[in-house]
Parts: structure tokens; sequence; C-alpha cells
């Protein structure tokens, strides 16, 4: 769009050089390769997004703030770069979750190889141990051990699934509301339009 293509032609390219994976991100890049005004390609592109479940999370973000950014088929590249602030934040937001998520697992992995590891070691150089690993002494403790890892892990393995639902639904938060408010009086829209939006 700097260098003084039409909007609806810069985002038609755009689409078209990306292998998007997405049939709804197609059906736009096609809906702007037959000349389709682009307001109306993008409400088309987001009754699409609320038919379609399937759609990303970053593709429906995506496909709203551009419609709430254009006014009569004109997109300024200043709300362009608002909504790629957005994604960018969004992109972040959730490899700040992916690591949070991987940082967890790895914990848990670790937190279960050790003991096994070092009853291992210890069966494989204590006679004493060897001998008395059928005591119930020595029995009863180790499944204790091993219920109270598995309640952990289970434990953990829920809250990092929760993390994830949680910033998967975020599409839906305020904070969704107050991108596509801003995204439309970036646009140039009374206060009024740009919240109808």
């Amino acid at each position: 769009m700097r260098s003084g293509t039409v909007a609806s032609v810069a985002l038609a390219l755009s689409l078209d050089a990306r292998c998007h994976r997405s049939d709804n991100m197609r059906a736009l890049a096609s809906d702007l390769d037959q000349a389709m005004p682009l307001g109306d390609a993008l409400a088309l592109a987001t009754r699409r997004t609320t038919t379609h479940s399937h759609m990303s999370a970053a593709e429906t973000r995506f496909v709203s703030l551009l419609a709430a950014g254009t006014v009569e088929s004109y997109l300024a590249p200043s709300v362009l770069d608002r909504i790629a602030d957005v994604l960018d934040d969004l992109a972040a937001r959730d490899a700040d979750v992916n690591i949070a998520a991987a940082h967890a697992a790895l914990t848990v992995r670790f937190l279960t190889a050790l003991p096994a590891g070092v009853a291992a070691l210890s069966w494989l150089t204590s006679s004493e141990l060897r001998a008395s690993w059928r005591h119930p002494a020595v029995v009863v403790p180790c499944v204790i051990g091993v219920a109270l890892h598995v309640v952990g892990r289970l434990i953990v393995r829920r809250i990092v699934d929760a993390v994830r639902i949680a910033a998967r639904e975020d599409a839906g938060s305020a904070s969704r509301l107050a991108d596509t408010v801003a995204a439309g009086l970036a646009a140039g829209l009374p206060m009024a339009a740009a919240c109808a939006r």
C-alpha cells in the first residue's frame, strides 16, 4: 500500500502470495481478485468467519479488524499499521503461552524422570534395596509416590489446558472490542460508527 497500490489490490496480492490454509482467506483473495469492492469482500469474509468455526483466532481477528478499519472500500496505511501491531501483540502472547506450557511440560517430565532414575540407580548399586524391594516399608512409599505424581501430572495438565483455552477464547473478549473500535477510529469513523462495527 505504501507504494500507492489500492488497498484491495494490495490485500489480494498479499493473500495470493501466501499459502493460506484457510478456505475463507482463499475466498477473500478470490473475491478481491474478481474486483469486488473491499468493504463488500470484507463484509462477506466477516459473515464467513461467524459461520465457519475452523478459522484460526488470528484470521478471525484479522478479518474483523480489516472490516472495522475500512471506510467505503478505503483502508488507510495507518489503520493497517495498527492492525499489524495488534496481530503482532497476539502472536507474542500466543508464543508466551506456548513457552509457559512447554516449560510446565518439561518440568513434569523432569520430575518424572528424576525419582525413577534415582530409584533405578539405587536398585542397581544397592544389594540391600534389591533384597528388600518387596517389603511393605519400600513398596508403600513407592506406591504413594507414584499416585501423588500421577495426580500432580493431571493437575499440571489441566492448568496448562485451561491457560491455552483462555488464550484462544480471548478472541471474544473486551480487548477484541477495543481493538476493533480503535481500528474504526483510526480509519476516521465517528465513535458511534466505530462501536457499531
